[in-house]
Formats: C-alpha cells, structure tokens, sequence
C-alpha cells in the first residue's frame, strides 16, 4: 500500500528533473514533446488493453501522460523554475497523484472478489453442497468420501485437510453459521463426530427433530445374556442407543425429564438377561418397583422379575450389606481368576438406586456404595444409581463420581447441572438445558466413549404386568456361595413384616392383613455379621406371599374402564375404544382380540347403534365392565391369556 503512494510522487519527481535537464541541454522543440506524449499515451492504452484493465484506468494513464506532455512542453517554452512551472506541477501532482493508490485498492478488491467467485466456482465442479456450507462457514479444505439416509436426515462422512488446520471442535464451533448458510435448518439441526481414523469425521443432519417423537419399546422378550449390551432407545439416526451392563451407571435429570421411564426401560431388557439378578432400591415408597410385582403377587408368574426391593433405610442398609457379603465372598474365593463373568450358574447382580440423594445421606449407606462401586466391577456387583442432579452432593462424593463409567443425562434446569453431568463438554451441558421432552438424553456409554443424543423407548404403566409374566422365568437364582455368604437376610427378603408395606398396597388387593407369619428371629449365622434366622426357601416363600391375595385386575379391563371415565360414557363403541386406547397398549389389539379378551371376563358386546354423530357400530355397557370387575374382586379367576395384553396376540401364558 506505501508503494501506491509513492509511485506518483516518484513519477512527478522524476518528470522535474527531466524538464530540468531539457532547460538546461536544450534542443527539444513542444512539437517534439507533443507527438512523444500522444506516442506514450498511445502504447499505455495498448499495454493496459492488453491486461483487460478497466476504461477506468486507462482513461487515467491517459490523462497522466498529456498532463506531463503538456507540462514539459510550457517548461521547454518557458522555464522549469518559474513560479508558474512550479504551481502547475503541485497543482498536478496533488489532483492527479491521489487517484492512483485509489484505484489500486478497487483493483485489489476487484480482484480478491474475482478469486472467490472463481474458489466458490471450483468448489462447485469439485465438491458437494455441504462442503461449500463449511468452507461459507470458515472450515475450508473439507472432502466429502460418502452420505448416508438415515431416519432423522443424513449421516455425511467427510475428510480433514492434510494441513490440520481444521478439527472437530473448529467443526462443532461453526455449526450454527453452517445451519444459518443452509436457511432450512432448525437450530441444532446439526452435529460433529469424530470417525474412526483421526482424519475422519461424521456429520449428523437431522432434518427432523426424532428427539421430539415417542419411541414405544419393543415387545421382544428373548432371552439373552449381559455380555450383550441392552438397548434403551434410539439416536437420532434411529440406530439402536446399546448400554452394556460391564460398567456401573449413573443417570441424572430434572423431576419429569424421563427417569423413572428410563429405570423402567433398564429393568424389562436387564430383565431378559438369563444371568442377572436385579436389585431395586426405592426411596419412593415402592412406586417404581411396585407394577413389577403385580403379576407374580396375583399368582400369574412363579417369581417376581426384580429379585429384592427395598424401600426403607433399615431394608437398603440390609441390602447393600448383603451385596458387600456377596462380593467379599466371590473375592475371597478368586472365582473367574481375572475377574468374575456372569453366567447363570454365577450371576451379575445389578442394584439400581434411585433418588440416590436419599440413601447416600446415610454415612453407612455412602461407605458401602463407594466399596460396592471400587470394588464390585470385578466381582459382577455392578450399581446403577439415579438422581435429580449430577453433582458430588447428589452421588455421594466425587470419588464415588469418578468410578462411573456410563453416564446418561437427562434433561436439566440450567447449562451448570449439564456440566455436572458431562464436565468436560460445555456443548452437550448446553443441549440438556435445552431438552424439552421427557425421555430426551445425552449417553456416555463408557469412559472413552463420545455422549451422543437419542431418545428412551417409552413403556407404559399397563404394559409392565404382561413383560413381568414373560420374563419371570428368565431370572436365575444366586449361586450357591453368595447363597451361604447371604444368609436368612437374603432368604427372608420377602418376609411379611419386611415387605407388607409392599405388597399389601397392591392395586386390586382385597387383603389387609398378614398371609405368613414371619420368621421373627432364631440362630443360625448370616454373612458378614447380618441378622440372622431360620433358612426359608425363595419358593415356599413367594407361595406364602401370594396364597392370600386375589388376582389382579387385567389391564386391558383398567385401560378400556379409564375410556369410559374419561369419557363420562355409559356405552362405547368398539371403533372408538380402539382408537382411543393408550399409546403403546394397542399393540395388535384388534377388534376380535378385545373381544376374546373381554369375553374372557364375562363382558359381551351389545347390539349396534347410531350416535348423534352418525356412526354406527356395536360396542360394550360400562355397567357390564364394573359387573367384571367386582366378580374379580370378589375371588372369580381370571384366564392367564387375558393378561397377556397389552402384549402380542402370540405372548401367551400357560
């Protein structure tokens, strides 16, 4: 730039010193100067044409040179050194000398406007759309290697440059500009990931938001083992979100942002685990817990899918003393040689916390946890703990933190709980503020692992009864070390003083008193120091809890009475209840089915009639529903394949 204001300065110097040198040798006539001037004028148009310079500038040149023609010619004429001479050249030079750094900076502007048009032309004939939102974006030097569909919109798989001057958190940073380029993108519509090589990255376009839809869970009920990571939902790119159970686990969010759905989800696949036993520790009074009992206390499934609920501080305190019994016993007796792999004949025993706040407040309670979680891993003892918040307050203490290795979070009230949950990530801290639907998550599934968005499978409340007949046979029974290591605390776990609060509850219980009278006390030796008392067998037991119990009300009566309640109706037709059931609950119920299932019960369809609205159809009486209901109250049993529901046509029982 110094060089554009000094080259007419130069220009005008150099011209006063040849009009000083013509003064003095003399021998040129204006003539002479005026065919040199118009000669020059003549072959700078020419060279400027040649360079397809603008007729801006080479009206410029132009009039440079018959300005210092015409100013050699007064000089020859006259004199250089005059007062005239001297003004007219200032005045010249002054005028003239500006434009030229003036037009320099147009060229220059011009030229760098020219070179991108000409770098965005060529990122058009060599790479993709995308690529060319990046490089808007300031991420230059992307190469597209492949694209994928997914459910929620594009998976694009990209290299980096070879320079390294672009990462994935230059890519993640220029998200929102690269959104803002497209123009039909929803904010946070995309999302970096790092691929398997280092060069190598994945972008996310979700052209939909999947996060917002409900995801009801898969029927399956196949038996499987914990070597298989479970499933719990899908990303965004509908691909399955896997959680293996080799890790303890922590899950974190706000009241209604999902978690009790979540536990729900972990019990119905951990539950399909022929080698492992689940544990279930409920502040709440059993509420979580209490939907997984319903089926075997009505007698409908030998064994109930969690294998020990405690809901007391007294019954967790015994619980997690057991489980350190359970793990100095496999410790001491070096099974596996490395570690312990669960099988049905050693089984993982998983012990899901919630509202974790509320046990860890117990010094004894946060001693034992921080020993289970240190040393349980390798002893298959694996815990798997809920709370509100993220924080070292919520989870006990930050050593307890440490040892996590999957972390779900879910949604949070503020950007400083996200952090909580995912320290290192202030991006993905960010997005849980910003989670509106419940079951929306971010899953760290492993201590080197990325956390990624997805959404929990939805299961409904009614659903629950008919998963725990199907699975009640899965669950294996403790192996016979940490049987003895135990004792009679683990054996009388569903002793009547210890779980009447429980039980006695019961939606659709009529009881209200003790069915067996409990083991009160007695000898004989309970591991690690446990209370101890008389040796009771698991199926002596759970006969002795459910002898006393009528059955429980089948679902599909509660949804289809919900329907009339709801409705205020005193008659339904069948079209109607079909539609309106609950999500997730229609599962290949078609007409024929309510029928048989109804029917079953004793309720028939009424003849067909016409509603104010036109339609016409047959249907059921809501007095013919209650009629069914008091008959189940009052002892009438109920055929084992009408619990089936809300499960398929073919999940039966026998």
């Amino acid at each position: 730039m110094n060089d554009d204001w000094t080259r007419p300065l130069l220009f005008a110097g150099a011209l006063y010193a040849l009009a000083g040198i013509v003064s003095i040798t003399g021998g040129v006539s204006p003539m002479q100067l005026a065919w040199v001037t118009v000669a020059a004028a003549a072959g700078v148009v020419v060279a400027l044409a040649v360079r397809a310079a603008s007729v801006g500038a080479m009206t410029y040149a132009v009039v440079v040179i018959i300005t210092a023609g015409a100013w050699l010619a007064y000089t020859v004429i006259d004199s250089p050194w005059t007062s005239t001479a001297m003004t007219a050249w200032a005045i010249a030079t002054c005028s003239l000398g500006p434009i030229y750094p003036a037009m320099c900076i147009y060229r220059a502007r011009l030229a760098a406007r020219t070179a991108a048009e000409r770098e965005e032309a060529e990122l058009r004939r060599n790479s993709s759309e995308w690529v060319r939102l990046w490089a808007r974006a300031g991420i230059k030097g992307l190469t597209e290697t492949g694209r994928e569909e997914t459910r929620a919109g594009l998976k694009i798989y990209m290299d980096l440059p070879e320079d390294g001057k672009v990462d994935v958190l230059a890519m993640e940073r220029a998200c929102t500009a690269v959104e803002i380029a497209h123009g039909n993108l929803r904010r946070g519509a995309l999302r970096v990931e790092e691929g398997d090589l280092a060069h190598q990255v994945i972008v996310h376009v979700s052209a939909i938001d999947i996060l917002a839809e409900t995801i009801p869970i898969p029927d399956d009920v196949t038996p499987r083992t914990g070597n298989e990571p479970l499933s719990i939902g899908r990303h965004e790119d509908a691909e399955e979100t896997l959680l293996n159970l080799d890790k303890h686990l922590m899950i974190a969010g706000i009241t209604d942002a999902g978690k009790s759905n979540l536990i729900n989800v972990v019990i119905k696949e951990t539950g399909r685990m022929v080698d492992t036993l689940i544990w279930v520790i409920d502040p709440k009074g059993g509420r979580m817990a209490a939907p997984w009992l319903q089926a075997w206390l009505a007698g409908h499934a030998d064994r109930p899918v969690i294998d020990w609920v405690a809901t007391t501080p007294a019954e967790w305190d015994l619980m997690l003393n057991v489980a350190e019994a359970i793990r100095q016993a496999r410790a001491n007796a070096r099974i596996g040689g490395e570690k312990v792999i669960a099988s049905t004949a050693c089984p993982r025993i998983l012990i899901i916390i919630d509202e974790v706040a509320d046990v860890v407040a117990s010094r004894a309670a946060l001693k034992l946890i921080k020993q289970l979680v240190r040393k349980g891993r390798s002893e298959e003892i694996k815990v798997a703990m809920i709370g509100q918040r993220g924080t070292v307050t919520m989870f006990g203490d930050g050593d307890t933190k440490s040892q996590i290795g999957s972390v779900i979070g879910l949604g949070v009230g503020r950007v400083s709980d996200g952090q909580a949950i995912f320290p290192d990530d202030h991006t993905i801290a960010r997005s849980l503020a910003r989670m509106q639907h419940p079951g929306c998550m971010y899953v760290k599934a492993g201590l080197l692992s990325r956390p990624m968005p997805a959404k929990a499978y939805r299961i409904e409340y009614n659903q629950i009864p008919a998963f725990s007949v199907a699975l009640a046979d899965l669950r294996p029974g403790l192996d016979e070390l940490s049987a003895a290591a135990a004792g009679d605390t683990y054996a009388q776990r569903w002793d009547w003083e210890r779980c009447f609060h429980l039980v006695g509850a019961r939606t659709g219980s009529a009881s209200t008193g003790p069915v067996a009278t409990p083991y009160t006390g007695g000898g004989g030796g309970g591991g690690g120091g446990l209370p101890a008392g008389p040796p009771a067998d698991d199926a002596a037991v759970f006969a002795a809890l459910t002898d006393g119990f009528g059955p429980t009300v089948p679902p599909i009566l509660t949804a289809v009475e919900g329907l009339f309640e709801a409705r205020n109706a005193a008659r339904l037709h069948t079209r109607l209840i079909l539609e309106q059931i609950p999500p997730g609950g229609g599962a290949g119920l078609t007409a024929r089915r309510l029928g048989m299932l109804l029917g079953a019960l004793g309720v028939s369809p009424i003849e067909a009639w016409e509603e104010p609205d036109g339609t016409r159809g047959r249907g059921y009486r809501r007095e013919d529903l209650a009629a069914a209901r008091a008959r189940i109250e009052a002892g009438e049993p109920v055929p084992d394949e009408v619990y089936a529901w809300p499960g398929r046509p073919d999940r039966t029982t026998s």
